[in-house]
Parts: C-alpha cells; sequence; structure tokens
C-alpha cells in the first residue's frame, strides 16, 4: 500500500442504523485518488442500544474484522441530521482570531441554540469581494452535544479510536469535492426520503450552500394510500400492512417507469405533489438569495431509490434529471449483483461518502476551528522557542571553537618562540618549563569545559522539546543542580498534559518515557505524578517526569 508520510491513507466510514452497523474502507492514493477497498454490514442484536456494554463489544468485533489487514486507518462516523442546523454565511474579511466570533455572533443572531446543548463551529469556504468589500464564505452549524457525546462514549467503551464525526450531507460534499461524482453542473440538489422526515441539501461549486428538512417522508405516502383504501373491518395495525404492501407491490416495484402510465400513482399524487412544492420552494429561496445559477440535477437517497414512478414524476414536474447515486461505479466491486439493486447500493452512500473525509476538506464535530486553531498556536510557539535554542547553541559552538582555535594558535606560537629562542642560545628550556606550560593548557581546556558544561542545561531543554509529539503539552520546565562529592550533577523535571484517547492515555506517557530514555542526554527517568482530568471537555492526563541530564563527556 502507498501511503503519504505521516498520513494514514485507509479511512473507514461508519453508519449506526437500528438493525445494523454499515462499514465502507476507501484508501487514498498517493496521486490523490481514491479507492474503495471492501464494504460490510454487520448485523445488531434485537433491542440492542447503543449504550450497552454488548454494542460496544459488537462495534469492537466488526471494526477489528474489517480492518485486520490494515497497520493504520481512520475512522468517521456519521450522526443523524435532524437536529444538525447549517448556514451560509459571508462575513466582512478579519484577522484570523476574530473570525470565530464573526461567524458565531452571525449564526446565532439567525439562527438562535444553547451553546450548552450545541456544539457550534464552522467550514471556510472561499475569499470573495461582494460589494466592494472582502467577506470570507462559511457554512456555519451546530450540532447536539449528547449526541456526539454518545457517540464517542461509544468508541471509548469500544477501545476505537475515533478520528472523526460528520452528517450525511458533508459525506455527499466529500463525493463532489474528490471528484467521484461530477454531476456536470455548478448547482445540484439531494433529496433524502426517509421515514417520517425528508431533507433536502443543495450544493453548489462543491460546496453545501442549503440544507432544509421537510415533514414529507414514507409514512406520508402511507397515510395517503390509508385514506384512499380505507377499510372498515382492518384495525390501524392491518390497514398500516396493507398500506405498504400495495406501494410497495403496485408503485415501488412496478415495472412502469411512467407515472402517467401507472394507474395505481393517482393514489399517491397528492403528498407527491406536494412534495415537489416543497422542492420547488426551496430552489427558488436558494436562487433568489444566493445568486447562484439554478439547480440542474437532483440525487434521490432513501427509502424510495427503487421507485421509478417517482423519479419520472420529480424529473418531469421540476423540469431537470432525476438520478440515483451509484455508490459502486467504478471500483471492483461494481459488476456484484446485489449491489445492481438501488436501495442497496444507497445503503452504503453515507458511509462510502464519509470514508472520503480528510480534515482538509471535511467539516468534523470532534475537531472544530477552536481545535485546530490551538494546534496551530502551540507548534507555532514551539517552533519559535526550538529556534531560539537552536541559535543559542550556535552561538555557544562558535564560541567554543573559537577559543580551541585561540588554543591551538597560541600552542603554535609558543612553539615557534622556543625554537627561535633555542636557535638564539636564549634561556636553555627545561623539563619544570615544559611542565608549567602543559599544566597552564590544561587548566584552560578545564575551563573550557565547564564553561560548555555551564550550557548543558539549554542542550537538555532543546533535546526535550524535539522529543514530545504533538499530543503532548508541556507546561513547566526546571533545571536543578546538586554537588556530590565535588561533582556537580544536573537533572530536569517537566510538566505538562497529553491529549489523546482515554484508553490510550497510560500508553502514550510509557512511549514518552522510553523515547526519553534513548536520548543520551538523559538517563534514569522518573514518572513522578501522573493524575487523570478533563480540560475544555477532553480526557487528559497531567504529568510530571524527572530525568537526569548526563554531562558532556559522559554523553
Amino acid at each position: 500500500m502507498i501511503t503519504v508520510p505521516g498520513k494514514k491513507a485507509v479511512v473507514v466510514g461508519i453508519v449506526f442504523r437500528p438493525k445494523d452497523i454499515i462499514l465502507v474502507k476507501t484508501e487514498k492514493k498517493s496521486q490523490g485518488n481514491h479507492h474503495l477497498l471492501d464494504y460490510h454490514k454487520h448485523p445488531l442484536p434485537d433491542g440492542a442500544e447503543i449504550s450497552s456494554p454488548v454494542y460496544a463489544r459488537i462495534l469492537n468485533e466488526a471494526i477489528t474484522d474489517f480492518c485486520s489487514q490494515d497497520k493504520q486507518y481512520e475512522t468517521w462516523c456519521i450522526i443523524p441530521s435532524i437536529n444538525v442546523q447549517t448556514k451560509y454565511l459571508a462575513v466582512p474579511r478579519v484577522k484570523d482570531k476574530q473570525l470565530y466570533n464573526a461567524v458565531y455572533w452571525s449564526f446565532k443572531n439567525e439562527m438562535p441554540f444553547d451553546e450548552e446543548k450545541y456544539l457550534f463551529d464552522f467550514d471556510i469556504i472561499s475569499h470573495i469581494v461582494e460589494n466592494g468589500i472582502q467577506k470570507i464564505e462559511t457554512l456555519a452549524y451546530s450540532a447536539p452535544l449528547e449526541t456526539l457525546e454518545t457517540v464517542k462514549q461509544v468508541f471509548a467503551n469500544a477501545a476505537i479510536r475515533l478520528d472523526g464525526v460528520s452528517i450525511v450531507a458533508f459525506g455527499i460534499q466529500n463525493l463532489l469535492r474528490t471528484q467521484f461524482l461530477q454531476p456536470g453542473c455548478e448547482s445540484v440538489c439531494t433529496l433524502f426520503i426517509g421515514t417520517d422526515w425528508s431533507r433536502i441539501d443543495i450544493f453548489t461549486q462543491n460546496h453545501l450552500y442549503l440544507s432544509r428538512d421537510i415533514k414529507t417522508g414514507y409514512q406520508s405516502f402511507l397515510h395517503n394510500i390509508e385514506d384512499v383504501i380505507s377499510q372498515k373491518d382492518l384495525n390501524q395495525t392491518q390497514l398500516r400492512k396493507l398500506a405498504d404492501d400495495f406501494f410497495t407491490h403496485h408503485l415501488i416495484h412496478s415495472k412502469i417507469i411512467d407515472c402517467d402510465q401507472n394507474e395505481h400513482f393517482s393514489k399517491i399524487e397528492s403528498v407527491t405533489d406536494r412534495l415537489v412544492k416543497q422542492i420547488a420552494r426551496t430552489f427558488e429561496y436558494f436562487v433568489t438569495n444566493s445568486g447562484k445559477k439554478p439547480i440542474q440535477k437532483l440525487y434521490l437517497t432513501g427509502r424510495l431509490c427503487d421507485f421509478e414512478g417517482l423519479i419520472d414524476y420529480l424529473s418531469k414536474k421540476l423540469g431537470i434529471p432525476v438520478e440515483i447515486i451509484d455508490s459502486f461505479s467504478g471500483s471492483v466491486f461494481q459488476d456484484v449483483p446485489e449491489l445492481k439493486v438501488k436501495s442497496v447500493s444507497d445503503r452504503y452512500l453515507p458511509a462510502f461518502g464519509i470514508s472520503l473525509s480528510d480534515t482538509r476538506h471535511t467539516p468534523n464535530f470532534i475537531n472544530t476551528f477552536k481545535d485546530r486553531q490551538a494546534v496551530r498556536q502551540s507548534k507555532m510557539i514551539d517552533r519559535i522557542f526550538a529556534a531560539g535554542i537552536i541559535l543559542m547553541m550556535a552561538l555557544l559552538s562558535g564560541f567554543i571553537y573559537f577559543q580551541k582555535y585561540q588554543i591551538q594558535n597560541k600552542t603554535m606560537m609558543a612553539e615557534n618562540i622556543i625554537i627561535q629562542i633555542e636557535k638564539t642560545g636564549g634561556t636553555p628550556i627545561t623539563e619544570e618549563m615544559i611542565i608549567k606550560k602543559n599544566q597552564d593548557l590544561r587548566n584552560y581546556q578545564k575551563q573550557l569545559e565547564k564553561t560548555a558544561d555551564h550550557f548543558s542545561g539549554i542542550a537538555a531543554i532543546s533535546e526535550l522539546c524535539q522529543l514530545t509529539s504533538d499530543n503532548i503539552a508541556l507546561s513547566d520546565m526546571v533545571i536543578l543542580n546538586s554537588t556530590v562529592d565535588g561533582k556537580l550533577n544536573r537533572s530536569l523535571t517537566a510538566k505538562g498534559y497529553i491529549f489523546e484517547n482515554k484508553l490510550l492515555l497510560d500508553a502514550t506517557l510509557a512511549g514518552y518515557r522510553e523515547t526519553l530514555n534513548s536520548s543520551s542526554l538523559f538517563s534514569n527517568i522518573t514518572v513522578l505524578q501522573k493524575t487523570f482530568m478533563v480540560v475544555d471537555e477532553k480526557d487528559v492526563i497531567f504529568f510530571e517526569i524527572k530525568m537526569d541530564i548526563n554531562r558532556q563527556q559522559d554523553a
């Protein structure tokens, strides 16, 4: 497998459904192309709750088996979109430190939310000039914290690292941004028809622009059929089953594609017409408020993908092509018979879309703008600190080199003087004079070594910074001196925090200790303290570690 250095190329998309867990695995090649590697539907036992230990065990087994051939991979999970609000916003161009507040207040002004119950974040789309004003295009969104915590907890219980959480709309956006889905037009729409509701998502230039939930769903069609075929001798359950069977056999699986030729289509035409009007109003709102080109294609996803009559009706009424996204087009699985069924292929679509995720182009509900900004600032501080240490080390090395050069030069001058004195018959060179000269040189050399030893602390701090990874933040470093039997000993005590999956915190600290122990500058690495805590709703471990600094001649 070809991988990009430092980047995991294999991504697993995960969708939790009532009766199963859907898994799709893709790989990003070095050329930037994505390839579908595998797909799987893992069944769940009846009544399995996501918060139960059984569910966590099943999730661990499913992902472990699915990725048994992969040494490293990322996991991205989808949460329901029903309580996720999105809003396109173009805010005046401001400094990076002010951008978050600018988008936050613009979003909250139009779509109020409770900060204690909802997470807020945004995705930067592009920079534009609007009426002579430079602006930043963003898509802001809020997501329920309770849902996010539930997903994070089940992965933690399953001992599986969770790298990203998003929604179906951003999975479709992945398809567009990776060029896997090429609609051939600027503005497209996806219509997801669920059981009790439907969702309209509009994308323009491969960016999600507008999302809208509507109440018309699969149940709406069944209610309409119940009203038509209502029979007094049937209870509500029997009537619902009769309507479902009628809808399935006479409409969804009908071989008649043209809706006008299906005599039963009139039984659902009123609800279908209501659905068309809701879509048309959304299209009109989009064009009026965005200034973008009209919608030129619609993709249908959800429960009614096999309903050819509905596809024909929507296309005729909206005046645009209506298609089903083929999740397995162009893959090694495209000829698998079961995947020829549109509803089966559509079942894997959300997981496939989210498996194309990348932190550079996919909104991530557990790695927000603030999180990324904090990492960038931390890395910047580390670079500045390291640059200062390197500069000081370079100056110190130059000073030592200059002193050695001076010693060599003066030694040569002394030898020449002695030779000249001997040639001119001056004072003869005695053994005592040579011993004294050697002693002076030794004393000078010891002074230089003492100077170098004095700056060993700087070298130790520089080494510590270089051996500290990005998920470890050092908060305090202290160098202690002690004298034993006239010999100077030095030790370095460091405090800091480890940001990692809760189950991996101890392992990360142990690995950090081994890394320090491998350095020739350090010895006797000892963990003095470790405390688990929660910082900004994230599990971290606070630690204090002590190490001896080896002297230069002993290193």
